[in-house]
């Protein structure tokens, strides 16, 4: 029996929104393999420069590179050209030795990080597929009908492709688990983990109180940043002097329109726009919030729900089913697009302490049961069952 089992992580599909970000599929990688030990497995990672640097910059291991290039500087160029380039490098990657065991676990659904295991996958090369959200209908969804159309069909080609040959499908929520099965996926080979907390990390955490109300997430539309001046607005009706903070990247464009928005709201002085923060900054003003507003519009888990409710904060976000799912009835929600009963909500959380600690507390103790070093264990678990004899 060989000393090391190898895996090789396909973050092919890697896109930085901002010189500082990466998504939610990433940090739970990184998460996982760290609680790796280096003794039984081997890492080596496919992505672009971007992704590669963010890797190194996260995962304590050592880890072998197979560097992607991104040559078109348009997303849809780039995948289609990662896909089948990252096809010819895995492959050249694997040719020797032809009868080592080798895993290959890919991060995400997007088609970088499934076509080259789909061609790839062989007795000896077993194929973890990871699936964190489903798509909605072009048609419901913001932005650009063209862009939204596309997406949703790749994902169900995708979905084609992982049926035929992926060993193993990890689903962090059950009605992703629920849409593969009715896509004609057998219940065996799905795995239903979750995302995790480190729960010793936030614990230690000194909380900065400077703001009444937080967000924090990727600036694009689908996690609801346009959604924020229209609800704090209603809020500053009731609580004039609340301020709210805005944390995390988004491209120019996005960041302009954004302050376009507040200053037309007339909403200058209650909104501070942060970007990015190192974690530790970033949590400190969480922790020391009173509330945290998420009006994501899209989420297969929400992890940095968990987050907020490691601090102790006390969440508002809208009523999306996956919440019900991963969280109960430990995050207050309201209906979608109503932003006065969202204000509302949070507008009785931020005058009534007792209250507010009540329902801080309800989170903080149903999300103990998220744990990085469970689901590690699991997905640990499967991996040698997969490589080994």
């Amino acid at each position: 029996m060989a000393k090391h089992l190898k895996v090789i992580i396909l973050a092919n599909a890697f896109y930085n929104g901002g010189k500082n970000f990466w998504g939610g599929g990433d940090s739970r990688c990184f998460n996982i393999i760290n609680r790796f030990p280096e003794d039984r497995f081997v890492f080596c990672v496919m992505s672009n420069h971007d992704g590669i640097r963010v890797y190194s910059r996260n995962i304590k291991h050592k880890f072998e590179k197979i560097l992607q290039s991104s040559l078109f500087g348009n997303l849809y160029l780039d995948y289609a050209w990662r896909s089948l380039s990252g096809t010819f490098r895995l492959w050249r990657s694997l040719k020797l030795p032809l009868k080592e065991k080798v895993l290959i676990y890919s991060t995400s659904d997007f088609f970088p990080d499934v076509l080259p295991p789909f061609f790839l996958k062989n007795k000896n090369r077993r194929w973890i597929q990871v699936i964190h959200h489903l798509y909605p209908d072009p048609r419901k969804r913001e932005g650009s009908y063209f862009r939204n159309f596309i997406a949703y069909w790749l994902q169900k080609f995708s979905f084609f492709l992982i049926k035929k040959r992926a060993d193993k499908i990890v689903v962090v929520n059950p009605l992703v688990k629920e849409a593969l099965i009715n896509f004609g996926i057998e219940e065996k080979r799905i795995l239903s983990s979750s995302n995790g907390i480190d729960l010793n990390y936030f614990h230690q955490i000194k909380p900065n109180k400077k703001y009444d109300g937080l967000f924090l997430g990727r600036l694009n539309r689908s996690k609801g940043v346009f959604d924020l001046p229209e609800i704090w607005k209603h809020v500053c009706e009731k609580v004039p002097k609340a301020k709210l903070a805005v944390l995390g990247e988004g491209d120019d464009n996005m960041v302009k329109a954004l302050k376009k928005k507040i200053a037309e709201g007339g909403l200058t002085d209650r909104i501070d726009i942060l970007g990015f923060m190192e974690n530790d900054e970033a949590f400190s003003l969480l922790k020391g919030s009173k509330l945290f507003i998420f009006p994501s519009h899209e989420e297969g888990f929400g992890i940095v729900l968990a987050e907020a409710g490691a601090c102790n904060v006390p969440a508002v976000a809208w009523n999306l089913p996956v919440y019900k799912a991963v969280f109960g009835s430990s995050i207050c929600t309201a209906r979608r697009d109503s932003f006065e009963e969202f204000a509302n909500i949070a507008i009785t959380l931020l005058l009534d302490e007792v209250r507010r600690s009540e329902v801080g507390n309800k989170v903080a103790q149903f999300i103990t049961r998220y744990s990085w070093d469970e689901v590690a264990n699991v997905e640990r678990s499967m991996m040698m069952n997969l490589l080994l004899p």
